[in-house]
């Protein structure tokens, strides 16, 4: 599927009205980070944790999401290709105030993780292992 948003709940039926076990809508998660064993197993933790999951590979195919779909939650890496993270963040906190961002950042990032903070983000994390 090149270039498009994948949803691990496409096949199933009306993912959209999906409840948790406490029939609170499931929270639903926009996933920015390159392909990659590692991106498909952290995928499978977001669904076990309860979470619907909307993975992209690129900033542009995130930010066709964004325009689309209501987020609750972003994880975005923030040198992704195409936009990077500070826009997706810039375009998630237009589109929703109070969305929860996440950003995912190299080592040698620890400033524009910084100033993703300040600009809302509420957390930043160091990446681990995928290959960009």
């Amino acid at each position: 599927m090149e270039n498009q948003a994948e949803s691990s709940h496409l096949s199933r039926p009306d993912a959209a009205s999906r409840k948790g076990q406490n029939g609170i809508p499931e929270p639903t998660l926009l996933l920015v980070i390159p392909e990659s064993q590692e991106s498909a197993d952290l995928r499978a933790y977001l669904l076990a944790s309860g979470f619907e999951v909307i993975w992209a590979r690129d900033g542009e195919v995130a930010y066709n999401v964004l325009d689309s779909t209501p987020v609750d939650v972003l994880v975005a890496h923030l040198h992704v290709h195409r936009i990077d993270g500070m826009g997706l963040l810039h375009v998630a906190r237009r589109r929703n105030p109070e969305i929860c961002a996440i950003m995912i950042a190299d080592r040698a990032d620890l400033e524009l993780a910084t100033e993703a903070m300040r600009q809302g983000a509420y957390d930043s994390t160091r990446r681990v292992k995928w290959q960009t």
